[in-house]
This record gives C-alpha cells, structure tokens and sequence, in this order.
C-alpha cells in the first residue's frame, strides 16, 4: 500500500509498526480508564470514610444522652420508691427494649444468606 503526497511517494507504515503503535495506543487507553476508575472509588471511600467518622460520633454522644435518661428516669423513680427498686424496674425496662429490638434483627440476620445467591 502506498501513501500519495504533494511530490513524492511514501510507503505505509509496515504492519507490525501499525499494530505496535495500536497496542500502545490500547494500553494508554486502559490505563487512562483504571485511573479514572480509581479516582472514583478514593472518593467513595473518602466519602464513605468521612460518614462513618461522623456515624460513630452521633452514635458515642447517643450513648451519653441514653445514659442520661436511665439515670433521670431512675432518680423520678427514686422520689416514689427505695432507690434499690427503682433501678431494677429500670433495668427491666432496658431490657425489654433490648430484646424488642435484637429479636427482629436477629430473625433478618437468620434469613439472609451468607453466599450471595444461595438461599
């Protein structure tokens, strides 16, 4: 095959230099699209990252504000009753809410397969 130009007459690249020049050109291609693909998951892990630190900081002062509650509820029950008392009703209390919200939890845990697509 040959190229025409303006005075003079060029031969075509040969093949394996045409096929060596597509493959580098495929593989910056490739790597160009692993980069971006890259770029994208450090930001969703950044992102994702950033909300659970901000998670776990609702979740550490809810812990305090929880315990603040047991322990107005238990010195209003203290005013009525002996102190011994007051904590155990309580303490049953706490209880019976832990259990209404482990038993539901646990019964989805149960039913969920381990190995996506195996039931």
């Amino acid at each position: 095959m040959v190229a025409v130009t303006a005075h003079r007459v060029e031969p075509a690249p040969a093949l394996p230099e045409a096929f060596e020049r597509l493959a580098s050109a495929a593989e910056r291609a490739a790597g160009a699209r692993l980069d971006l693909a890259m770029h994208g998951i450090t930001q969703t892990v950044k992102s994702f990252g950033a909300s659970a630190a901000m998670l776990a900081g609702a979740l550490f002062i809810g812990i305090f504000a929880w315990l603040c509650l047991i322990a107005g509820s238990v010195a209003l029950l203290a005013l009525v009753m002996p102190l011994g008392l007051a904590f155990v009703i309580v303490g049953a209390v706490q209880l019976v809410i832990a259990a209404a919200v482990a038993v539901p939890a646990l019964k989805t845990m149960r039913a969920t397969p381990v190995t996506p697509g195996v039931k």
